[in-house]
């Protein structure tokens, strides 16, 4: 089952490069509501061949290195990112021409029944002209009272400024991470996630999760 979390309404631009019962006593995850935008993930949409890159970008960590061996990198020369991902994943990019969002999905599956629960991540461009602060940029404009729903703390990673966020509306959970950039924040999200009710295998994939992010890079324009 995929989920493709609405958490924009600008448009977004890259290119290349997982149902829950309501009864507490059957299941320990909460009930989500979608969003009302919100679109099914492209199930059908035809598999990308990635640009893959000898070696994984410099910005890779030592400790990092043996459990990420073999891993591929998506790397998109127009919109400036790469990005490495599992070998036995698979890259695919949004069903329509509105939606250039880029999807690196794992297949394995947790659950029975008719929506078991698989984790992707997502990498989309949010534009930023203006150059405006990341709260007047991404947050403000969503409007009451989803911005008041949104956790965000900023850190660095190596030289990137980068936002950490939970809460966009999502009919899963969200966890995201904003790269900053000159013009434009491009995310990093992974789907599904809770932090109060983790979903099966949330921990092992937030953990891959955040060793793809050690592998993010924008790249020279």
């Amino acid at each position: 089952m995929k989920y493709l979390p609405v958490i924009f309404s600008v448009s977004m631009t890259l290119a290349a490069c997982s149902s829950l019962s309501s009864s507490a006593k059957t299941t320990p995850y909460p009930t989500y509501t979608p969003y009302p935008t919100y679109t099914p993930y492209p199930s059908d949409v035809p598999t990308l061949e990635p640009t893959l890159t000898p070696d994984l970008p410099a910005i890779l960590l030592l400790e990092h290195s043996t459990a990420m061996s073999g891993w591929r990198t998506c790397v998109s020369p127009q919109y400036g990112f790469a990005i490495a991902y599992p070998p036995d994943w698979t890259v695919t990019k949004g069903v329509n021409s509105t939606d250039e969002t880029i999807y690196l999905s794992s297949s394995e599956t947790f659950g029975e029944g008719l929506e078991p629960i698989s984790y992707y991540v997502f990498v989309h461009r949010w534009p930023n002209p203006e150059k405006l602060p990341y709260q007047e940029a991404v947050i403000d404009p969503l409007g009451e009272p989803l911005k008041s729903e949104i956790k965000y703390t900023q850190s660095w990673l190596g030289a990137y400024k980068l936002y950490e966020a939970t809460g966009f509306p999502s009919r899963a959970g969200v966890l995201s991470i904003f790269f900053e950039a000159e013009e434009y924040y491009t995310a990093v999200s992974l789907t599904p996630y809770n932090q109060q009710v983790p979903f099966p295998g949330q921990a092992k994939y937030e953990e891959i999760f955040r060793n793809m992010l050690f592998t993010f890079q924008f790249l020279p324009q």
